[in-house]
């Protein structure tokens, strides 16, 4: 299953068995740039840049002694991108109304129920639809009734 490299220390399309852990310069030249290790074929070459990603995959190489290079030019990794914006707090997701307390909550449930036993006669149905328009209010699908604080929800 190994290889044999032709005349003339070329090679292409091989598969690296091994990526050393850290970045190092290469034994030829102490003062050059880090190199990665990798193996090829139970050989150590060292590899210029970080590509301890290429672990167990197979790229194109050429080898020039204990040194490889890419056989065809390397896209430069692309610049790191900002994060994303940081999502808005948990309570409000920038329209959402927050409940400061269970009786503002409470109010607010009583209006939507005084509301809509108006238009449905039915004790269960006015809960779940005050259960629902409270619920939607809650999660921003719909506008926070302009009600003053202490109003009477029978007005």
């Amino acid at each position: 299953m190994g290889f044999t490299k032709p005349e003339g220390d070329n090679f292409m399309n091989v598969k690296i068995q091994g990526t050393a852990k850290e970045l190092r310069p290469a034994r030829s030249n102490p003062n050059g740039p880090l190199c990665t290790g990798i193996k090829v074929d139970g050989q150590w070459y060292d590899l210029p840049g970080d590509h301890r990603n290429l672990y167990n995959k197979v790229a194109d190489l050429i080898f020039e002694g204990k040194m490889a290079r890419f056989a065809n030019p390397q896209q430069p990794p692309a610049q790191p991108q900002s994060p994303p914006p940081p999502p808005p707090p948990s309570a409000t997701n920038g329209h959402t109304p927050r409940w400061p307390n269970r009786e503002s909550v409470t109010e607010a449930w009583i209006y939507y129920a005084t509301q809509v036993e108006k238009y449905i006669k039915e004790p269960y149905a006015i809960v779940k639809a005050a259960n629902c328009l409270v619920m939607m209010e809650k999660d921003g699908e719909i506008n926070p009734v302009h009600r003053e604080p202490g109003e009477d929800a029978n007005n």
